[in-house]
C-alpha cells in the first residue's frame, strides 16, 4: 500500500516536470487582467470624439502649413525667374537703346545745323535786300534832288511819294533826306503838293506913255 502511494507520487512529480510552469498568469496579462494574487492595471481610456477631431484638424493645419510653404517657395521662385528674366531683356535691349538715342541726338544735331544755315541764309538775303533797296532809294533821292534842280516839281513828286513807302524800313540817315525831299516840295501828294516856285526872269522896263 505504501509502495503504491511512492509511486503515485513519483507519476505526478515527473508529469509536472514535463508540462513546464503554467501561462496562466501570462494570458491573463495579456487579457489586461492581473494574475492571481497581483493588482489589475487600471482600464486604458478610449478616445472622446473631441481628441479625434482636435488630431483631425492639426493633421489638416499641417498639410496646409506645407501647401502654403510650398506655394510660398514656388512664388518666389517664379518672382526670381521674372526678374532674371527682365534683367537679360534689360541687357539685350540696352545696345538697341543706346543706338536709338544716338540716332535721334544725331538728327537733332543735324536739324540744329541745317536750322542755323538756313536762318544764316535767311539772314544774308534779308541784308542784302535792304541794302538793296537803301541803294534804291538813294538812287530816287538823287533824281528827285535833280528833278528840284530842274524846275520839275510834279517828276520830283513822284519820285518822292515812291520814297515815303520805303521810309519806313529805312535807316535814320536815309529817311532824314526824305523829310529833306518833302519839305522842299511841300510835303503831300503831287496833285495837292504846291509847285516849285520857278526861277525869276530878267526884268523888262516899263514902257512909257506917248506924248
Amino acid at each position: 500500500m505504501k509502495i503504491s502511494l511512492v509511486a503515485g507520487a513519483m507519476i505526478a512529480a515527473v508529469v509536472l516536470t514535463a508540462c513546464g510552469p503554467s501561462d496562466a498568469p501570462d494570458k491573463a496579462q495579456a487579457q489586461g487582467q492581473a494574475p492571481a494574487g497581483q493588482p489589475a492595471p487600471p482600464p486604458v481610456p478610449e478616445k472622446t470624439l473631441l481628441e479625434q477631431a482636435r488630431e483631425q484638424a492639426k493633421l489638416a493645419a499641417d498639410k496646409a502649413a506645407g501647401y502654403a510653404e510650398t506655394a510660398v517657395e514656388k512664388g518666389r521662385a517664379a518672382a526670381e525667374s521674372a526678374v532674371a528674366r527682365g534683367k537679360e531683356f534689360a541687357e539685350d535691349a540696352r545696345p538697341q537703346l543706346d543706338a536709338a538715342r544716338e540716332a535721334m541726338a544725331e538728327k537733332a544735331r543735324e536739324t540744329a545745323h541745317l536750322a542755323r544755315e538756313k536762318g544764316a541764309a535767311v539772314a544774308q538775303t534779308a541784308g542784302d535786300m535792304a541794302d538793296a533797296a537803301v541803294d534804291k532809294a538813294r538812287e530816287l533821292i538823287a533824281q528827285a534832288e535833280d528833278y528840284i534842280a530842274q524846275n520839275k516839281p510834279e517828276l520830283a513828286r513822284k519820285v518822292v511819294n515812291k520814297l515815303n513807302l520805303l521810309k519806313d524800313v529805312m535807316p535814320a540817315a536815309i529817311q532824314v533826306q526824305i523829310d529833306k525831299l518833302n519839305a522842299l516840295i511841300g510835303g503831300g501828294d503831287a496833285a495837292t503838293a504846291p509847285a516849285v516856285p520857278a526861277e525869276p526872269g530878267p526884268v523888262s522896263a516899263p514902257v512909257s506913255a506917248p506924248r
